[in-house]
């Protein structure tokens, strides 16, 4: 549940904004912020994944996920 002024953690997921954080952030740098969900849905706590080894690959999604990202964005204007 979210707080007064907060939205609910899982959003980031479905919103794109986590996709965008890791593509921007983490993955270039090789590592990855991943949300853990319950078996209910409700997200639980976060960790950093990956060893800064070498960048994330993308998927096929890759175009999608960025639409997301950017609704969402132009959503809070």
């Amino acid at each position: 549940m979210a707080g007064e002024n907060g939205r609910p953690l899982g959003e980031l997921r479905d919103s794109g904004l986590l996709w965008l954080i890791n593509a921007a952030v983490f993955h270039p740098r090789g590592y990855a912020l991943a949300l853990h969900v319950d078996d209910g849905g409700d997200v639980t706590g976060w960790s950093l994944m990956g060893d800064g080894s070498e960048p994330w690959q993308y998927g096929d999604d890759m175009h999608e996920r960025f639409a997301a990202a950017e609704r969402t964005l132009r959503e809070q204007r």
